[in-house]
C-alpha cells in the first residue's frame, strides 16, 4: 500500500448521482486527472482531512473518503468522493483538498440500502475516532 502521508488530492467538486445525499451522507465528488489517478491508494474507505478554502478558509474538516467502484451500484470507473463530517454547504465547482490519513476498510457490495447506510454511519464514527485520536475497537 502507498504511504498515505504522500496522498494529497486537490480537485474540483463535480455533480454526481446524488445517491449519498439520498442516503443521508452527501458527498463531494472529485474530478481526477489521469496523473492523479496514478497516485491514488488501493480501492477502499479512508479517514482523512478536507479543506474547502472558498467556504472555510484555512479550517481543516474531517472526511470519510470513498475511493472505488461503489460495488453496490456497480460503477464502471473508480470514483473519489468524500462525506465531509458536520458540513452542509454547496461547494459544487469549487476546489477542495483531500489528505488521506488512514485506511478503514475495503469496498463491499451491500444487498440492501439499509445495510449500506448502517455501514456508512460506522465509517463516519471510525473516521471521527481516528482523526480525533480515539481508539477504535
Amino acid at each position: 500500500m502507498k504511504n498515505l502521508k504522500d496522498i494529497h488530492i486537490q480537485g474540483t467538486v463535480v455533480h454526481g448521482a446524488k445517491r449519498g445525499r439520498e442516503l443521508g451522507f452527501p458527498t463531494a465528488n472529485i474530478e481526477l486527472s489521469e496523473k492523479q489517478l496514478k497516485t491514488m491508494p488501493q480501492i477502499g474507505i479512508y479517514a482523512g482531512y478536507v479543506r474547502c478554502p472558498s467556504t472555510h478558509g484555512d479550517k481543516t474538516l474531517m472526511g470519510a473518503i470513498s475511493w472505488g467502484f461503489n460495488p453496490t451500484f456497480g460503477l464502471k470507473n473508480p470514483q473519489l468522493e468524500v462525506h465531509i463530517l458536520d458540513f452542509d454547504h454547496d461547494i459544487y465547482d469549487q476546489q477542495i483538498s483531500i489528505n488521506f490519513v488512514e485506511f478503514i476498510r475495503g469496498e463491499v457490495s451491500f444487498t440492501t440500502l439499509e445495510a449500506l447506510v448502517e455501514k456508512m454511519g460506522e465509517d463516519c464514527l471510525i473516521t471521527r475516532q481516528i482523526l480525533k485520536g480515539g481508539n477504535i475497537g
